[in-house]
């Protein structure tokens, strides 16, 4: 391994990889299950616990690829499951598990872009709604924001080109905390002599009321669940963190990811508690910032610190893909020159954006909820599970040398413990989210 990305360089790209547009949709996650003024603190528990549970498989993931010299998740996969034929078939099922690994590696980051995209337009299109001179419609705003930031950034040749940019993004939703809690402290949305209260009459709202359910322990919890895993998922890019570290190690790996999560989970739990403590159970809008009076001042340089961050996480999401479609299609490495991984990026690129534009507003939640859900469940924990278990075999082929480590025979059993915990939160709150966004349709 040859990496140049130092500790802090990899905090900065992976933070920004998770913090995208999830934050903002915490507030209203919280008020799914509960209306007394206290499920703020419930919600942040649950976004550090969940925090926890994904940055163990990220860790697991680098030591999978560190015993195997793997550089891309398939490769992790392929290295420890291994390939074989069926001798009474003769169908080689091994490979066709792995390429399916491949297309859900690939699948996952892709359905990701596409929601992160049309939240990127919903987030500068009330901006531009205010400069009465620029109209532009969503698509024709997608596009521009391709061209202009995510197709250069996207072709990167390795993840460090991008810290200075991550950095840039992680600003913007630091700006977007803290205005936050600017708005809440001084009353403006909360009190009836608040500066935006009227925002609230002229949409035929209310002020901000609780009651005394809290149903954090109750199924009602699930939906909360699912848009948090949306928000911890990097998993398809850890095999590159690890790879591009410099003096790669799992305990250099493990502060990076430590260091990039607790950051993370700070942005998320105070926009989650603000936003609800702001608006409340009765919060109108999923999307936090609109329920934001547009002509706020302090809160439509938000939208527009919030929109460049998210912008700039799609890069990201893209060196995702375009690696695992890589792996997908076996291209080696010999292939992948300057040229060719660059006219994949411009042909990818365009997939997406097109994608994007059909898919505008209406599917949204359909598409947010297969990405937090089984796709996330399968790349986050079973798969780790299974590649570390098969990896420590390969390392200790005796069945008395894993017995004799008992740490390792802990984090084995551990991993697997996790991984049916993960895999249940994911299922039902894919079923759960599922039903309420069929019910949202229904009533659109």
């Amino acid at each position: 391994y040859r990496g140049q990305s130092t500790v802090t360089s990899q905090v900065l790209v992976m933070a920004k990889n998770l913090t995208g547009a999830s934050a903002l949709f915490l507030s209203k996650g919280i008020a799914m299950y509960a209306d007394t003024p206290n499920a703020a603190m419930s919600g942040c528990v649950l976004i550090a616990l969940q925090g926890v549970l994904f940055a163990w498989f990220s860790v697991r993931i680098a030591a999978v690829c560190e015993w195997t010299r793997a550089a891309t998740y398939a490769e992790a996969w392929s290295r420890t499951v291994g390939a074989g034929t069926s001798a009474s078939s003769g169908v080689n099922m091994a490979s066709i598990v792995a390429f399916m690994v491949s297309m859900i590696t690939t699948l996952q980051p892709a359905l990701a872009y596409l929601a992160l995209a049309q939240i990127a337009v919903e987030t500068f299109q009330p901006l531009l709604t205010s400069v009465s001179f620029v109209t532009l419609s969503d698509a024709q705003l997608l596009w521009i924001l391709g061209i202009v930031v995510v197709l250069p950034l996207s072709m990167a040749k390795n993840l460090l080109a991008l810290a200075t940019h991550s950095a840039v993004g992680m600003i913007g939703m630091l700006y977007t905390a803290v205005a936050m809690l600017v708005r809440y402290a001084d009353g403006s949305y909360t009190t009836r002599d608040g500066a935006y209260f009227n925002h609230f009459q002229e949409e035929e709202a209310t002020i901000p009321t609780f009651g005394t359910s809290n149903q954090w322990f109750s199924w009602e919890v699930l939906p909360f669940f699912c848009i948090v895993f949306e928000g911890w998922v990097v998993h398809y890019n850890s095999p590159r963190y690890y790879t591009e570290l410099r003096d790669a190690s799992i305990k250099r790996f493990s502060d990076a990811v430590g260091y990039s999560f607790v950051l993370t989970a700070c942005i998320y739990m105070t926009i989650a508690a603000v936003g609800y403590k702001t608006f409340g159970p009765n919060i109108r809008e999923g999307y936090v910032l609109n329920n934001y009076a547009p002509q706020d001042p302090l809160m439509a340089l938000s939208r527009l610190a919030v929109g460049a961050s998210i912008v700039l996480t799609l890069p990201l999401l893209f060196v995702g893909v375009r690696d695992s479609f890589l792996d997908c299609m076996k291209i080696s490495a010999d292939v992948q020159t300057a040229a060719h991984v660059n006219a994949l990026s411009i042909f990818l690129f365009l997939v997406l954006t097109v994608g994007s534009s059909m898919l505008m507003s209406s599917t949204l939640g359909v598409i947010k909820a297969a990405t937090q859900g089984m796709l996330a469940t399968l790349l986050v924990f079973w798969f780790p599970a299974i590649m570390h278990a098969k990896a420590v075999q390969q390392r200790h082929p005796a069945q008395g040398e894993i017995t004799d480590d008992k740490n390792l025979v802990f984090n084995v059993r551990l991993t697997w413990a996790l991984a049916v915990v993960g895999v249940a939160l994911g299922i039902s709150g894919v079923l759960v989210s599922g039903q309420m966004t069929a019910m949202d349709m229904d009533h659109a």
